[in-house]
């Protein structure tokens, strides 16, 4: 004898796509060194099972973790893909810009308020995993 819980299947479908973010470089910002470091984190409701990208429109290539790239001076599109393991796709797409040419500033000494120059310094707000050139003449 078996009571109608016998033939009770449940069966939940995922259909929520995963979501995926472009943390760096940052969507329209403007960069003067074409070295950046590229990332992307992926998320999921069950479980991501693989992420790829493209840069310009060219071959999409696998995404392991993050990479140091070398971008073409000027217009640079990234986009981005997440599949779950339900085959669910999510998306993103980002554009920047690289400046290869110099980067002009002037520095005031007679300025010493908060994150100015002063006479023989210059406090900059530098990250651990950033990277920097500088051009000093």
């Amino acid at each position: 004898y078996c009571s109608w819980a016998c033939f009770l299947r449940l069966k939940v479908i995922d259909t929520t796509p995963p979501a995926v973010v472009i943390h760096s470089p940052e969507a329209q910002g403007i960069y003067y060194s074409q070295f950046q470091n590229f990332r992307i984190k992926a998320t999921d409701d069950v479980a991501v099972e693989t992420i790829w990208y493209s840069l310009n429109r060219d071959n999409n290539i696998t995404y392991y973790s993050m990479v140091s790239l070398a971008f073409a001076k000027g217009m640079n599109t990234l986009q981005a893909w997440t599949r779950d393991t339900s085959g669910n796709i999510g998306t993103i797409s980002i554009t920047f810009y690289i400046s290869r040419g110099n980067f002009i500033t002037r520095w005031d000494t007679t300025n010493t308020a908060s994150n100015t120059s002063a006479e023989n310094q210059l406090q900059l707000p530098l990250e651990p995993t950033g990277v920097y050139d500088f051009l000093v003449d």
